[in-house]
């Protein structure tokens, strides 16, 4: 095994569109992953589904719009510094342009996940 130092950082944006929305967002959100990118410290971004049934475990009481289609975007970032750069200067101009777009068609929750270690046989 070996560990590595010098750790990265994951800003995550999950995201539910409005079904009728989501060819439109899509396309829209492709471009705006790239204008994001272009900012120092972002090395690359992977955009996942999701589905509403996976979302909550059986019983537990929650529950998830099946019409709306879930995507999450990981932007990774090489270090907490790049990510506050981000979030200082360029963040809400990005915000507003997804509202200007799509608001009320879509919601967007956002989590950092800081690198502890990394493991690799």
């Amino acid at each position: 095994c070996k560990t590595f130092g010098n750790m990265s950082v994951i800003y995550e944006v999950n995201i539910s569109v409005n079904e009728d929305a989501y060819d439109e967002y899509h396309t829209w959100l492709l471009q705006h992953i790239k204008d994001i990118l272009k900012i120092d410290g972002f090395t690359h971004a992977e955009i996942f589904s999701r589905k509403a049934q996976d979302e909550a475990a059986p019983g537990d009481g929650n529950s998830h719009d099946a019409s709306k289609k879930l995507l999450t975007v990981q932007y990774h970032l090489k270090d907490r510094a790049s990510l506050d750069n981000y979030l200082e200067h360029h963040a809400p101009h990005f915000r507003a342009d997804g509202q200007k777009h799509f608001g009320g068609r879509f919601t967007a929750q956002r989590r950092i996940l800081a690198s502890m270690e990394k493991i690799t046989l």
